[in-house]
């Protein structure tokens, strides 16, 4: 152990906390906590995405695979008309993703059971809401749903895609070094 002229380990100052160990109760504390409100969150997107899959469901244009048709043609929702007029004119199109919407909804908790279905959903909620965002002219809405269906992914995930994004040469994150992280 190496020692400053003052007799105090390096990198600590007399007075400051020293980095706590996985082991100590503060830490187990903080954890537990994280994890609980990690949890509370999936169960709050769970919650929401079922509800409004069911309500679908109940919908007669939804049961029809009609009901996209119907919210692209209202013109207060659209930003972009000759955009929306190109999915609408489409009718394979208007009742695959009608119908691809409420089956996402409705079984959202069922599809993160499992790792390779947990990516699938999250890249099709991500599809989803970036069509709400730029169809309907809602991309708020949208950013906040993208940026909390993030919470979906395991640190080991992100740190995946960070290294991935680092060898395939990708701009922003090839300048960056990874990101250590601290105990809390």
């Amino acid at each position: 152990m190496s020692r400053s002229p003052g007799g105090h380990r390096r990198g600590y100052a007399p007075g400051l906390d020293r980095p706590r160990s996985r082991r100590s109760t503060r830490y187990r504390i903080g954890s537990a906590f994280h994890n609980c409100a990690v949890v509370a969150v999936v169960i709050q997107l769970c919650l929401l995405y079922v509800v409004a899959g069911l309500f679908k469901v109940r919908g007669m244009r939804w049961q029809e695979g009609t009901a996209l048709y119907y919210v692209l043609r209202v013109a207060e929702y659209s930003i972009f008309p000759e955009l929306a007029r190109l999915l609408y004119e489409h009718a394979l199109i208007v009742y695959a993703v009608t119908y691809l919407t409420v089956f996402l909804q409705a079984f959202f908790p069922l599809l993160l059971l499992r790792p390779s279905t947990r990516h699938l959903a999250f890249v099709l909620v991500t599809l989803m809401h970036l069509g709400i965002g730029v169809l309907m002219g809602i991309p708020f809405f949208s950013l906040f749903m993208i940026s909390t269906d993030l919470i979906l992914f395991t640190d080991r995930e992100y740190t995946a895609i960070g290294a991935w994004l680092r060898r395939h040469g990708h701009p922003l994150i090839s300048r960056t070094r990874p990101a250590r992280t601290a105990p809390l």
